[in-house]
């Protein structure tokens, strides 16, 4: 349901929001970023804007957890690397001499 909304005294605009504080609500959600997540779900979880809140902390721990996965992943394929190289299934990489290529063709 659509709802008048003050908007400082002069003006008014429609909004979805059946309350002010439903309307801070929206427009906090619009900005909620990873930098500003946990302050504005901590401000969130005390004025009883639950549904903010929530938003927030899936936002962090999404995040969060994405990250972890990627650090986990690049050291289990940095093990499996070793344990290869360990066991002799898979050669050593070694430092490849650099080519230069002055004097076949005059540039770097």
């Amino acid at each position: 349901m659509r709802r008048l909304a003050a908007g400082g005294g002069h003006s008014a605009v429609l909004t979805d929001a059946c309350s002010l504080k439903e309307l801070c609500e929206f427009k906090l959600a619009e900005t909620v970023n990873l930098s500003n997540a946990e302050l504005i779900e901590d401000v969130a979880s005390r004025t009883g804007a639950d549904a903010l809140a929530r938003l927030c902390e899936k936002l962090r721990y999404r995040t969060t957890h994405t990250e972890l996965r990627q650090v986990v992943m690049v050291f289990v394929v940095l093990i499996l690397y070793l344990l290869l190289v360990l066991w002799g299934l898979i050669p050593k990489l070694s430092k490849k001499k650099r080519h230069s290529f002055i004097g076949r063709t005059g540039f770097l």
